[in-house]
């Protein structure tokens, strides 16, 4: 009981898991197409972000191509105030970038922190293209007018490769666009395989309950969440005890903890094999309805 002047505790009792509660929500969202439809939409809206920001670059750029293939005096480019489009698209763009993995990992963990980097190059290379008309052509193309009573001077291979900025530039962005799409969609079908792998376990495997053994979280992090090498003890059908060791990202408020319930999904003909072999947080009742999900 409270004492004068103390406020009470309020807690909060369920009587449903959460944990489930979560599962079930997800796959909700999931049939409905809310979760895709978000996708979608935060990933144009990245795209078109950067795209803001490649137009702001290109933009600032200019005066440094001035810089190169113009005489002193010559190098005053019309978009000196366009300097907003390239601070709004990078930095809110850089924003955007994690919003897309955030909402992108529950439907494809694999591969949420490659995605922005496709949906960011390609926007930059549209915003380099739109500008592509913009660019301020230079006095003349292949030397320097003359300066008071100075000839002409003729462009070195420095000015030639700003003079072509435009095109190679744009082209340079698109590659490593392609580079990092070709990366996401490894990662996309590996992440294909692999549910293809749980569901067939889920489906035809064999099902018990073990507990964290060990769970060790170090230095190392992927898409901001820290990698923890986790221990699961249990005992298989045969009644032989078995550990089985994994290393995968955590939500810092998920890490395993030694004694923490996990469900296992092991290959009735290969019991051994750590390739065939799903963990699941929590107890088996829990696990079932979270594996559900998958199936």
């Amino acid at each position: 009981m409270a004492g004068p002047g103390e406020m009470p505790y309020l807690g909060a009792m369920s009587t449903i898991d959460p944990q489930l509660a979560r599962t079930e929500r997800l796959a909700r969202e999931r049939a409905g197409g809310t979760l895709p439809l978000l996708v979608i939409i935060v990933a144009l809206v990245h795209l078109a972000l950067w795209t803001l920001g490649g137009y702001g670059i290109a933009s600032a750029l200019d005066t440094f191509r001035l810089m190169q293939t113009n005489q002193v005096g010559a190098w005053e480019s019309p978009y000196g105030a366009d300097l907003w489009m390239l601070i709004v698209g990078i930095v809110l763009g850089s924003i955007a970038g994690f919003i897309v993995t955030a909402v992108l990992r529950p439907l494809m963990p694999g591969c949420a922190g490659v995605a922005p980097i496709v949906t960011g190059f390609i926007g930059l290379c549209l915003g380099l293209g739109l500008f592509y008309p913009s660019w301020t052509p230079p006095q003349e193309v292949g030397s320097l007018r003359p300066f008071l009573d100075s000839g002409s001077e003729r462009w070195g291979a420095g000015a030639w490769i700003w003079y072509e900025l435009p095109i190679w530039l744009p082209a340079l962005v698109a590659v490593l666009a392609i580079a990092a799409l070709v990366l996401t969609v490894r990662f996309a079908r590996n992440e294909a395989a692999s549910l293809v792998r749980a569901r067939q376990l889920i489906r035809g495997g064999v099902r018990v309950q073990g507990s964290v053994t060990h769970a060790d979280s170090g230095s190392v992090f992927v898409n901001n969440l820290p990698v923890v090498a986790m221990t699961v003890k249990y005992t298989d059908a045969t009644g032989t005890d078995r550990w089985v060791t994994q290393r995968k990202p955590f939500a810092p408020t998920a890490i395993p903890r030694v004694g923490d319930a996990y469900t296992i999904f092991y290959s009735a003909t290969e019991p051994g094999n750590q390739k065939k072999i799903l963990l699941f947080p929590g107890t088996v009742t829990a696990a079932q309805a979270a594996a559900a999900s998958l199936s």
